[in-house]
């Protein structure tokens, strides 16, 4: 599916993969205390879903963060390149 979320230094995507920004912002703890936001990149296959990228980001992030659920404010998924 996804990559693990990583902050490449240019290099390029491992052939056969499109190099995805994300960018994700998430309320949690109790009552929705705490609100932060990450950034990062994926190496994304061929045939990889918008939500699988979703959830495999989510995940990683509540795995961080040692927590069970969180309310998603924003998620935001791009191609990595521009266009020249």
């Amino acid at each position: 599916m996804v990559s693990p979320a990583t902050n490449t230094e240019f290099t390029p995507a491992p052939p056969g993969t499109t190099r995805m920004f994300w960018l994700m912002t998430l309320q949690y703890g109790d009552g929705g205390t705490s609100v932060q936001t990450w950034n990062g990149v994926s190496d994304v296959r061929p045939g990889t879903t918008r939500t699988q990228v979703y959830a495999d980001v989510r995940a990683q992030l509540l795995a961080l963060l040692g927590v069970a659920n969180a309310a998603v404010l924003t998620f935001v998924l791009d191609a990595d390149g521009l266009l020249a």
